[in-house]
């Protein structure tokens, strides 16, 4: 069950916050159990003549989106679809959406992520779970594994990215998007580049 929340507390200001909760056990609230899975997200936007500043923190417990049955995870195709935050790992954002005329505008993020990841090992040439931390929704709780799962436990990976994205729209309904990023993790820059053509009738 889950429910979210937007109130616009003065003008030009707008606070809101979403909260998922899945497999809960009142008795063990406060514990690090594994099975009382939650995800949250609390932010706010500031309005300004021309552009909107926005902060948000997000954070996902372990073992969230996972299930016993793998194909019945929170995924598609392998992939979340809640967003990019992995169970095990919270972030911290700061974005800016820039209106330049056109319908699209221009949206800058910065995020600052940190994830606790299981514990892995190659055997066999094979990647194997020594450890799971609930980071993984692809990877549910197996029979040996703790009860426990601390938020950030296993792994600490730590990342920061900045993207971004823009649109225009060439004929009515018909526009072009694009994404530019680049992420910072473990001393490794990753760049990345997004094109979608979209139709969408307003």
């Amino acid at each position: 069950m889950g429910f979210d929340v937007s109130i616009r507390p003065m003008k030009q200001l707008i606070v809101k916050g979403a909260y998922l909760l899945d497999d809960l056990i009142f008795s063990k609230i406060g514990s690090d159990y594994w099975s009382n899975k939650s995800a949250f997200s609390v932010g706010a936007m500031y309005a300004l003549s021309a552009m909107n500043i926005s902060l948000e923190y997000a954070r996902v417990q372990p073992y969230t989106y996972s299930h016993f049955n793998v194909q019945n995870s929170m995924t598609n195709d392998g992939a979340l679809i809640t967003g990019s935050l992995r169970p095990n790992s919270d972030e911290l954002s700061l974005g800016a959406s820039i209106f330049h005329g056109h319908r699209y505008p221009i949206r800058i993020l910065i995020a600052y992520q940190r994830h606790g990841a299981n514990e892995l090992a190659t055997i066999n040439g094979k990647d194997t779970i020594l450890v799971n931390h609930g980071g993984n929704p692809l990877q549910a709780k197996r029979p040996n594994d703790s009860e426990l799962a601390p938020f950030l436990g296993g792994v600490l990976e730590e990342s920061l990215r900045a993207q971004i994205t823009g649109g225009f729209e060439l004929i009515r309904g018909f526009n072009v998007q694009g994404l530019y990023g680049l992420r910072s993790q473990a001393g490794t820059l990753t760049h990345y580049v997004q094109a979608s053509l979209r139709f969408e009738d307003f």
